[in-house]
């Protein structure tokens, strides 16, 4: 397991976790977002415990700070990656937020790295939030008859996926600059790595967009519960290419990258678990 700089930010904190425009077929982005905002006097909180509000007043190609170090940039891939199944499983998200990560996947995502994104709409109340989507390209839809939870959700949209890699994300996400690329090619000199990013912090009160730590990796307290932890000082001594992946023995378990062959060997999800937070461990 390893954790790879520099992928996207969440709102935090979060029970799933949280950009020059892509062209679409008929998609109408104002009326979209228009007929889901907050009206006057609503509790911006109440639905999606994150300032709705606030989220409604940005752009859905709202520009972030690369925040990844200096030397990233320098790094190079190769040019055959493999492209790669996007899953992103919500129900009842907000639409901002919804369209804000479709289009930052779209947008800072070389087109040739991205085959679909599959979205999974876990019985929302209106089905229209994911199926408008649908206009966007590469966009795809599936919609649960019944509430079925994040793991069989994300097991049903693993197995419909027809690229060769899958890439687990949740609904209220910013992905940042060359995010996929050094995962992907992990992935491809190993396809039993499962890899996954840096994750940074999108504020729950205003948005604002806020660099994590590079020197973090997974971990978990007496009761199961995942925390992020920093590596060891001497590690952390011996590290002198910031750029390196960090072995982990856990990962945030909605956010990775694995080929799907062997995601499918490993077993998928475990489909009987019902709440959230085990997946932190079974991904792992």
């Amino acid at each position: 397991m390893v954790l790879q700089p520099r992928a996207k930010g969440c709102i935090y904190p979060s029970p799933v976790c949280l950009v020059t425009g892509t062209p679409s077929r008929g998609f109408d982005e104002k009326a979209y977002l228009a007929a889901k905002q907050l009206k006057a006097g609503e509790d911006p909180y109440r639905q999606h415990a994150f300032n709705q509000l606030e989220s409604d007043k940005l752009s859905p190609d709202r520009a972030i700070r690369d925040t990844r170090h200096y030397s990233c940039p320098s790094l190079s891939y190769s040019a055959d990656l493999p492209a790669t199944s996007v899953i992103i499983t919500f129900h009842n998200e907000a639409r901002s937020t919804l369209l804000r990560t479709v289009k930052s996947v779209l947008n800072r995502t070389p087109a040739s790295l991205i085959q679909e994104i599959i979205l999974v709409d876990d019985f929302s109340s209106d089905p229209e939030d994911c199926l408008l989507l649908t206009r966007i390209p590469k966009v795809k839809c599936l919609r649960n008859d019944r509430r079925e939870g994040l793991i069989r959700s994300r097991v049903r949209g693993a197995d419909v996926a027809t690229a060769a890699v899958l890439t687990f994300l949740d609904s209220h996400c910013e992905v940042n600059t060359e995010w996929l690329q050094p995962m992907l090619q992990r992935v491809k000199e190993d396809h039993t790595r499962v890899v996954s990013p840096i994750i940074d912090v999108i504020s729950l009160d205003n948005f604002a967009y806020l660099a994590a730590s590079a020197d973090l990796r997974g971990g978990f307290d007496w009761s199961l519960h995942f925390k992020w932890e920093q590596i060891p000082l001497e590690q952390k001594i011996a590290r002198t290419d910031p750029t390196k992946p960090i072995r982990t023995p856990v990962i945030a378990g909605g956010i990775f990258v694995i080929d799907k062959s062997w995601f499918n060997h490993l077993g998928k999800y475990d489909a009987q678990m019902d709440i959230w937070g085990g997946e932190n461990f079974v991904s792992a």
